[in-house]
């Protein structure tokens, strides 16, 4: 998933069509920790929790309706079929229309930067979900896919670069990594910018930002930063950078003492 994000590309992963957390059990591919794979749950008409689809706080993204979805079947006919590979394609679906929408100045940048305008998209799409009540404490975002919403928001950040601007003036950027995740709180962040003028929040399950940490502003394009997280007490914290005020992708990260 890594190789496939460094030239641009996201992967929607379904989960495991079982009740069960992976965080603590596991799962393919959904355990897996690449910043590109936006990792899907299975929801129902009602925004409930499919409970036969395997859910995760750290692992598991966000849902999508996967119950009692139409769709082909064998002899040329249709039918009803629930599980999580029912949800994972709405999202397939709503990343591949979400690429559809963008500026000519939002192209030029993915051109340029394909694995971090990929993040953007992916952010965009987390950052867009309907928060239900269902979702609260297994899933990232703790929401179900807005296509709508989704769409919208590329909309709104191409509006952002209608400026005239060169991309080397844009604020695109992404954080490409956090490491070691899990952590004992001496983290490391890949990030990727054209600006100078950079910051790191590390934010609460719940939204709160609890710290703000300055970057060396004479850093590369690409560069790794430390980050001295000891203060914190274990648990799972969310990390993203500011340029100029605007937020990049985020990242969930486990701190163990």
């Amino acid at each position: 998933y890594d190789s496939l994000g460094a030239v641009g590309v996201l992967s929607a992963g379904a989960t495991a069509n079982v009740g069960l957390d992976v965080d603590v059990y596991g799962d393919i591919p959904t355990s897996c920790t690449s910043n590109w794979l936006v990792t899907v749950t299975n929801t129902t008409d009602t925004d409930s929790h499919n409970s036969n689809s395997a859910y995760g706080l750290t692992s598991i993204d966000l849902g999508a309706p996967g119950t009692d979805i139409t769709s082909t079947y064998p002899n040329n006919s249709y039918f009803s079929i629930s599980g999580t590979s029912m949800a994972t394609p709405h999202v397939a679906g709503a990343i591949a229309l979400m690429y559809s929408v963008p500026c000519p100045q939002f192209i030029a940048a993915y051109k340029a930067n394909p694995s971090a305008v990929a993040l953007i998209i992916k952010d965009s799409l987390l950052n867009s979900v309907d928060q239900i009540s269902a979702l609260n404490g297994i899933t990232v975002t703790r929401g179900r896919l807005n296509l709508h919403k989704a769409v919208k928001s590329v909309e709104k950040y191409c509006a952002s670069l209608s400026t005239g601007l060169s991309y080397d003036n844009q604020a695109i950027a992404a954080l490409v990594d956090c490491f070691p995740n899990p952590s004992d709180g001496n983290l490391k962040i890949k990030l990727r910018t054209t600006q100078k003028n950079n910051s790191v929040n590390v934010s609460t399950l719940l939204g709160q930002t609890i710290k703000t940490i300055e970057l060396d502003n004479s850093a590369s394009f690409e560069a790794v930063h430390q980050l001295d997280l000891t203060d914190l007490p274990s648990g799972i914290y969310f990390v993203n950078a500011s340029l100029n005020g605007k937020l990049t992708n985020t990242i969930k990260v486990c701190i163990r003492k």
